[in-house]
């Protein structure tokens, strides 16, 4: 199964949290089957988190789940199904989702905040 799927997914990031754990797990089972170690493109959703939500009280799966409203087929995330790799990589897909939410937020705060500054440039040059 690695095998045949390392093509289809070479091009794109790994979308993982902790990425540098996974990434070794990765190699870790590379070399156990066999294949070449490919030079993938990690996207670290513990480290975004840290950018996007700086006052969280943690940064595990478990932490980020309530305050951010991540559920997975309708549920919460529960501690004691953490840490196999399907229901791991369900909440950290939904956790990506909503880092990228924020993000496209956050943008247009910004462009939106350039919007006014360069009215009020323009109005401000115009009244010399």
């Amino acid at each position: 199964m690695l095998a045949g799927g390392v093509g289809q997914i070479a091009p794109k990031p790994l979308v993982c949290h902790y990425a540098k754990h996974d990434a070794e797990v990765l190699k870790y089972s590379f070399q156990k089957a066999g294949i070449p170690w490919q030079n993938f493109t990690f996207i670290c959703t513990c480290d975004l988190s840290r950018q996007h939500f700086p006052n969280a009280a943690g940064y595990g799966l478990d932490y980020l789940s309530k305050p951010l409203n991540l559920k997975v087929k309708g549920k919460c995330f529960n501690s004691a199904q953490a840490h196999t790799a399907r229901y791991d990589a369900e909440f950290t897909y939904h956790l990506y989702n909503k880092i990228v939410e924020n993000q496209q937020r956050e943008v247009t705060r910004a462009a939106n905040a350039t919007i006014q500054i360069s009215r009020a440039s323009a109005t401000i040059s115009f009244s010399f």
